[in-house]
């Protein structure tokens, strides 16, 4: 695989309404920029959730990520990756995300300990049975404590 030579200590990155980001331009910044801290790429819908999951494969310092109106990357699929990948993860914005769940919500919860920030703003598939794991989850977390 190849990994490109510039961008790569980029810590902070704002995109954001970057309408021609495409997936390609996702696998380059996943390439090229894996030291980075903050990523805003909010606006920006031309790009898929496969591309999403592949940029937090390999950007897994993620400590900040502005996916607000990414509406066709955003998804449980790519949500389950950031998980999976980017568990230094603090703030996400998915505000305005149609396609987020309970899956994919669920998935960061139990994948990014240190998330202290979540927006669900318009997240319309969001349901009371998310919030329902997420305070049993707190109360073991107490009871273990």
């Amino acid at each position: 695989m190849i990994r490109y030579k510039c961008c790569h200590e980029l810590q902070i990155l704002d995109l954001s309404k970057s309408f021609k980001l495409t997936d390609r331009s996702l696998y380059a910044i996943a390439l090229g920029c894996g030291d980075l801290t903050k990523l805003n790429i909010s606006g920006c819908s031309a790009f898929s959730d496969s591309a999403l999951a592949y940029l937090a494969s390999f950007c897994r310092k993620l400590k900040v990520l502005n996916l607000c109106g990414c509406v066709r990357a955003a998804s449980d699929t790519a949500l389950q990756a950031i998980g999976q990948y980017c568990n230094q993860l603090q703030s996400l914005n998915l505000g305005w995300c149609d396609n987020v769940g309970d899956v994919g919500v669920t998935t960061l919860a139990y994948g990014c300990p240190d998330l202290r920030i979540v927006d669900l703003c318009g997240c319309v598939r969001i349901t009371g049975i998310l919030f329902k794991v997420l305070m049993i989850e707190i109360q073991n977390s107490v009871a273990k404590h």
